[in-house]
């Protein structure tokens, strides 16, 4: 009973996280390969668990969605979803050996992002004397390898996503 509390607690604080602003999966998936679950099955519960808290957050700020840079909202959605379908995919056809050993490496990279991405956004605009200004065409190339991401992994997607618009439209 004590795990299954735990696990519970767990949820509740990723969602509370995700609605703060991300970085749930931080949390949802550690806890419950720790409760036993395999990393990938650990993987999609917290990612569907997650889902309701989304939807109810993309409603709530139905009102505030722009365009991402030069790009359109409708094009961002489809790519978004074109690249987290295959994402999924992959996560489905590819041996669970092969997602236990990107695992950590994915939650490192998003790790440094988290970190790091302000910086180098700074930085960046430092070199150049300028924000790199991204075309639509880049931020939807951007968006589809981020949502690839996603579709596969899902840790951190929202936040490295801003991480991708900041430094590349300022």
């Amino acid at each position: 009973m004590i795990e299954v509390s735990l696990v519970l607690l767990a949820g509740v604080a990723a969602g509370v996280l995700n609605a703060m602003g991300g970085g749930g999966t931080f949390v949802a998936m550690p806890a419950l390969v720790a409760f036993g679950l395999s990393p990938v099955t650990a993987n999609a519960v917290s990612r569907v668990a997650l889902v309701p808290g989304a939807v109810a957050g993309a409603w709530v700020y139905r009102r505030e969605l722009t365009p991402v840079g030069p790009t359109s909202t409708k094009a961002l959605t489809a790519v978004s979803a074109m690249g987290g379908g295959v994402g999924a995919g992959l996560l489905l056809v590819l041996p669970a050996s092969s997602f236990d050993a990107a695992a950590p490496w994915l939650l490192a990279f998003a790790t440094v992002v988290l970190a790091f991405g302000r910086h180098l956004s700074r930085a960046l605009s430092s070199v150049l004397g300028r924000s790199v200004g991204m075309s639509s065409r880049a931020v939807l190339i951007g968006q589809f390898f981020l949502a690839v991401y996603g579709g596969y992994f899902g840790g951190a997607v929202g936040i490295m996503m801003l991480a991708l618009w900041s430094i590349g439209l300022g």
